[in-house]
């Protein structure tokens, strides 16, 4: 999935989300020639037709998902934060504001409802291998980030497959194994 000219994708086997780009890709530029693209004839660590790398820019912490068929979602609508959200096997939902990440806002807003109430601010327990999910020049941008929310869904056997936010971030859905589905209002 796209956010600007970076990519987010889940690594099943790592149980993380990472955010990488692509070095020389632009969406302002037009794409290179077909036949620019490297062929599986070529030995190359990478294959890329913009003659650069991939880099990992931030890894995010999501453990319990190593099942295969689990997908994530991003919220993203103009003057809103951008809100990266999976469910897990074991019936957790995870958020990350990605403004926070990037710095620009000091105060964050976080998630509300209409009430004004957090929809939830559990705080996920330390562990030696996650970075705080709040980025400073020091922090390793490949040690996995703790989800900035945390989201019990009662039901103990739920099993998250995929998360949706509506198309205004009021609502995020997440389905899972056995008919079930999930719904959370901001």
């Amino acid at each position: 999935m796209f956010h600007g000219d970076l990519m987010l994708s889940k690594c099943a086997r790592e149980s993380m989300i990472v955010l990488w780009r692509i070095e020389g890709f632009s969406s302002t530029v037009s794409p290179p020639a077909p036949d620019a693209a490297p062929s599986t004839y070529e030995p190359a660590d990478t294959r890329s037709a913009f003659g650069g790398r991939y880099q990992r820019l931030l890894q995010f912490a999501m453990p319990n998902t190593g099942i295969f068929y689990m997908r994530f979602s991003l919220f993203g609508q103009p003057h809103q934060h951008p809100i990266l959200a999976m469910g897990d096997e074991s019936g957790k939902v995870l958020m990350w504001d990605l403004q926070k990440l990037e710095g620009t806002s000091e105060m964050a807003q976080r998630p509300m409802g209409r009430s004004g109430a957090l929809i939830s601010d559990v705080e996920v327990p330390r562990d030696e291998g996650l970075a705080p999910a709040v980025m400073s020049k020091a922090t390793d941008p490949l040690k996995p980030l703790r989800a900035h929310w945390t989201i019990d869904i009662p039901d103990g056997d739920f099993c998250a497959r995929q998360a949706a936010w509506s198309v205004g971030g009021e609502w995020l859905v997440v389905v899972g194994d056995a008919s079930t589905i999930g719904l959370m209002r901001r």
